[in-house]
């Protein structure tokens, strides 16, 4: 069957040109870079029924891999709905865990012993607590574990090199630290149980294919045709692997966009689809680049934000349908209103909405709005890793000594956390004492230590009678605030238990509505057929939906200031969110502290495009319209910083809305 046959014959002949020219690329290494909404899967599908029905390649060589067990189920079953169950049921469609347990079962088969795989997550959990119990003398908090569970994926996925452990860190409960002890405590234990992790999974196949020839070709026979899908998402070890299947056949496709990687925390390398050619020799590059799914303003806008980023390949994303409504800003005094207004939003939808955030914390004074307006919602993916989050215990804590100043066991946990230098075994006598700790306390300390205690005792002294959101931002004024600072631990949760706190009157009705809380999340949302659905922006990457609202674009959140945030990530992350909407697109920003995002989207569409300027330098000297006569000290991206000389601080402002509004000047 020739191709005009086949195209007939499959009602495909809607496929637009570029559609088809990735179809008919069968042979050799091939990248398909597709932008949002392009119908990437349409064309992948279409093709492995033109590779099967119209070239005559027997389907059990072709191995489609895909992200997750869901997408591959779903892949199958699309191509068995287009072109018959009967080449589906013969073709490989896998995960590539899955391609890397098949690899092993070889190894086994080969006389070889392999290590039981732990498919448990939970089982994995006590493994890791027990071993930071172990190195650092402490249980650590759900979220201690969930941290360096994706580290240790991390590392093993980028394969890290032993010397440079020192390098990668966990944010802990107690500050950031490195993962070297802890990491390679773990990699002990399961050597020594014969244990292995999904992620061990790719490291010992890695390892078989690198030294055991026979079982290497015999994959590469096996699979003459190989697709990736998701390519972003990849690992650095997960190309590796791909990379050695296919050498032999050089009948690699991928499909993919380095624009919507977002997944860096699991270490995603989407690194590999910009060094493709210099990886495969020949390698055809082709794009798809019309959006079928959103108007010509969100995808002009989108794709004009997303320029910004360096590391990536020049597309020329177009929109098909027809123009809609225009991308609104939503002006809110801060964040606080913000969920005020959402529930406004919410009360008055007439078809439904969805609102994407960040943080998946985020999404507690969302449903806590919702809830207290009796407006049903569905929410994606949520946990009730907050609650049990160092800082809402460390609240916790400061509240119950200050509601019952002998609380030694809450003491014991926050003394230090308050800028008190008192030994532990000075605390614990003032615990063993009795009666009111921190009044007990004053009579074994310094001069020096006294002074900053009985600042404390008055402090603890007001947080009884104080208004919930108050006091949670006086907690952080007695000195926790330093300590979150000092120990590199993000105070965003602390903004969120202000944030949730400034809606009860007294503290003892702000823990019980939050004890209210936890058990709303842990029950997770039962309303499928209501309107309004929230989720992280993670959890909606490959969605769509009619109205989009982005919540919480604010400065210091998206993108965040992490120092370990990569602003290239927090772009693609923002530009993914933007493209999930293909009607309506609205964006919260926060007149006391608006993100740059918000900002450059602003100008965008105050002025229709942005122009930048190549003349600006580091060590430019500019003239800034308000702050005067300055230097420039670092360029990347839109962001610059400068250090003006009527100024202390340094600087950051959008180059892209400075340049256009005129606010800076090339000073002689």
């Amino acid at each position: 069957m020739n191709y005009n046959e086949f195209l007939k014959e499959y009602d495909l002949t809607h496929l637009d040109a570029q559609q088809q020219e990735a179809v008919r690329a069968t042979d050799g290494p091939i990248l398909l870079l597709a932008v949002p909404g392009s119908g990437k899967t349409t064309t992948l599908i279409a093709r492995l029924g033109y590779l099967v029905i119209g070239k005559g390649v027997s389907p059990e060589t072709i191995l489609t891999m895909t992200y997750t067990v869901a997408a591959t189920g779903e892949m199958k079953d699309r191509f068995a709905k287009k072109f018959g169950s009967q080449y589906a049921d013969k073709m490989n469609f896998k995960t590539i865990n899955a391609v890397c347990a098949s690899i092993i079962r070889s190894y086994e088969w080969y006389g070889h012993k392999a290590f039981k795989l732990v498919s448990d997550e939970g089982e994995i959990s006590k493994i890791l607590t027990g071993i930071w119990l172990n190195v650092c003398k402490k249980y650590p908090t759900e979220s201690d574990i969930k941290e360096l569970r994706m580290k240790i994926t991390y590392v093993k996925n980028q394969m890290v090199p032993k010397k440079e452990l020192d390098s990668v860190t966990v944010s802990s409960s107690d500050g950031t630290i490195s993962i070297k002890e802890l990491y390679e405590e773990y990699v002990r234990f399961m050597r020594d149980s014969s244990l292995m992790d999904f992620d061990d999974q790719l490291v010992f196949s890695y390892q078989i294919l690198k030294k055991n020839p026979k079982i290497l070709k015999r994959f590469q026979d096996k699979y003459q045709y190989i697709c990736v899908d998701e390519a972003q998402d990849t690992s650095f070890i997960q190309h590796r692997i791909i990379q050695m299947l296919a050498e032999k056949s050089r009948n690699i496709f991928m499909v993919g966009d380095e624009d919507q990687s977002i997944y860096g925390f699991r270490a995603a390398y989407p690194k590999a689809l910009l060094e493709f050619e210099r990886t495969w020799k020949d390698a055809k590059v082709l794009f798809i680049e019309t959006n079928y799914r959103s108007t010509p303003e969100i995808v002009g806008t989108s794709m004009d934000f997303i320029r910004q980023n360096k590391k990536r390949r020049d597309k020329k994303m177009k929109a098909f349908n027809p123009s809609g409504a225009k991308i609104d800003i939503l002006w809110a005094k801060n964040r606080i209103q913000q969920f005020d207004m959402i529930a406004d939003i919410a009360h008055d939808a007439t078809e439904p909405v969805t609102f994407l955030y960040r943080n998946n914390d985020t999404a507690l004074p969302i449903i806590d709005t919702l809830d207290r307006s009796g407006i049903p919602y569905k929410v994606r993916a949520v946990d009730s890793l907050f609650f049990t989050n160092i800082i809402y215990r460390d609240v916790m804590c400061i509240f119950r000594l200050a509601l019952n100043p002998s609380d030694g066991e809450a003491f014991m946990q926050i003394y230090y956390k308050l800028g008190l230098y008192v030994k532990k075994a000075v605390a614990e006598e003032a615990v063993a004492m009795g009666g009111n700790i921190l009044f007990g306390l004053k009579n074994q300390v310094g001069k020096y230590t006294k002074g900053k205690l009985d600042s404390i005792i008055a402090d603890f002294k007001k947080i009884p009678n104080l208004a919930p959101g108050n006091a949670i931002d006086l907690i952080y004024e007695m000195g926790y605030g330093d300590y979150l600072e000092q120990h590199g631990i993000d105070s965003f949760r602390l903004n969120i238990m202000r944030t949730l706190g400034v809606r009860e009157k007294t503290i003892p009705e702000f823990i019980k509505r939050l004890e209210y809380l936890q058990k709303v999340i842990r029950a997770g949302s039962k309303t499928d057929n209501a309107k309004v659905l929230l989720s992280t922006i993670h959890s909606a990457k490959g969605l769509e939906y009619d109205n989009v609202v982005l919540v919480d674009v604010a400065d210091g959140v998206f993108p965040s200031n992490s120092k370990d945030t990569d602003i290239e990530e927090e772009k693609r992350l923002f530009y993914v969110a933007m493209t999930r909407a293909r009607k309506k697109l609205c964006i919260f920003a926060f007149r006391e502290e608006e993100s740059e995002f918000t900002e450059y989207v602003r100008s965008y569409l105050s002025n229709g495009s942005h122009v930048f300027s190549d003349n600006i330098r580091v060590g430019q000297k500019i003239k800034h319209r308000f702050f005067g006569i300055g230097v420039v000290t670092s360029i990347k991206g839109d962001t610059l910083t400068a250090r003006f000389e009527n100024s202390k601080e340094l600087k950051t402002m959008s180059l892209a809305y400075i340049i256009r509004n005129k606010i800076i000047k090339f000073a002689s």
